[in-house]
């Protein structure tokens, strides 16, 4: 079950077009994540072509779903999801996309994102609950809220990201960071190791 996010930079939906409407986006937006919590902020001039911005949510991919308090919820296995917009939301009921997306019409919007396990939030009923008994509050350009594991953030498009008041980073990372590869954004060589065995991808010397 894939969801993804984007501003659509016009309606065609042709895979040739780049951006369209699911394929890139016409502006990016403002973006923080911590764990399991996402925030995405966008502002769109006044005279944008479309006016909104939508997140793909194809219903049939998922094995249970609810639109309840401002929020559309998925489960797919143990694992959940549950997403809101400042301006709102709205399913696509008809037309190409009919059950697969999600509007939210503004200029100046805001997305959060939160994600969810039936190892930690119980059954999806629980973390519907969990998410619902927080509310977050939206102002222009930003959002402060307390996410489903009781963590206050808070985010504007301007300033950091700040986790239970202190501030967190969204930047300065690595390009690739994991336990068999670490690569910085200057480094030319990605070595991946794992097993006793070495890949070394080279793309200097592919120049």
């Amino acid at each position: 079950a894939v969801i993804f996010g984007t501003h659509p930079a016009c309606s065609s939906v042709d895979g040739s077009r780049r951006p369209g409407y699911w394929h890139g986006n016409y502006l990016l937006p403002r973006v923080a994540q911590h764990r399991e919590t996402l925030i995405a902020l966008y502002r769109l001039p006044d005279d944008d072509r479309l006016g909104f911005t939508h997140v793909y949510f194809p219903l049939a991919a998922f094995d249970e779903y609810a639109l309840t308090g401002g929020w559309a919820f998925a489960r797919r296995g143990d694992g959940y999801v549950a997403l809101t917009a400042q301006q709102g939301i709205v399913l696509t009921r008809q037309g190409n996309f009919a059950d697969q997306e999600l509007r939210s019409y503004g200029e100046h919007n805001a997305w959060v994102c939160l994600l969810g396990r039936g190892a930690l939030d119980g059954d999806f009923a629980a973390f519907r609950q969990a998410v619902l008994a927080r509310p977050w509050s939206f102002t222009d350009l930003a959002v402060r809220g307390t996410d489903h594991r009781g963590r206050a953030l808070a985010f504007a498009w301007e300033g950091p990201l700040t986790v239970d008041g202190i501030a967190t980073p969204i930047t300065g990372f690595k390009r690739h960071d994991s336990p068999y590869c670490v690569q910085g954004w200057t480094d030319d060589a990605m070595v991946i190791q794992h097993g006793g065995e070495t890949l070394t991808l080279d793309f200097a010397r592919t120049r």
